[in-house]
């Protein structure tokens, strides 16, 4: 490829960044995400796009309570009644694997547990599963389970600077195949 050819495929890039055709379906919505979009843009996206794939209610942002709900009628109230009950919530953290050998990991970012919600669904989209066909795994769990069983991390700021702050935001991060990715899988919900 000459430089040319990089220049032009930059410029496009750069046009349609975080454009990605809705009426695509689902699994390749999410590819046409990581292709497109930068990290802070393809979250929101597939979260919206989950939302509206398995009938979910939306919880607009300002409410602090999720994600999303369980509406009585959705394909998640029925397939999982032994786990949601109508009208509970959660909030939705998608993250594509980074890195690569032994540090490979996920990153779930922005964990507020001052928010109402009820579950945490994370969902992960790990390309060394692509010849599976099952590049996304979906894990459920409590909110307090999360908060309780995991190593969390401060986003914004140390332990002193937070001192003060009762509104703490946290990260999960999650090395492939580590002790916590485990612990993740065990207490999966689904």
């Amino acid at each position: 490829m000459t430089t040319k050819e990089r220049i032009e495929k930059c410029l496009e890039k750069h046009e349609n960044k975080n454009i990605v055709d809705n009426n695509l379906p689902f699994f390749d919505y999410v590819l046409e995400c990581y292709n497109k979009c930068i990290p802070q843009s393809y979250g929101p996206k597939i979260e919206k796009r989950i939302i509206k794939e398995y009938n979910l209610g939306s919880i607009k942002k300002s409410q602090s309570r999720g994600d999303f709900y369980v509406k009585e009628n959705s394909i998640i109230s029925s397939t999982f009644k032994n786990i949601f009950k109508p009208n509970d919530s959660s909030e939705i953290k998608v993250s594509f694997l980074s890195g690569l050998g032994n540090s490979a990991s996920f990153n779930f970012i922005q964990l507020r547990p001052y928010e109402t919600f009820d579950f945490y669904t994370f969902v992960t989209i790990d390309f060394d599963l692509i010849n599976r066909d099952a590049i996304l795994e979906w894990y459920l769990l409590k909110k307090d389970v999360v908060h309780n069983e995991f190593n969390l991390h401060l986003i914004h700021g140390g332990k002193e600077s937070n001192k003060e702050n009762k509104n703490k935001e946290y990260k999960l991060h999650v090395v492939k195949n580590s002790e916590q990715h485990k612990k993740l899988k065990e207490l999966n919900l689904i």
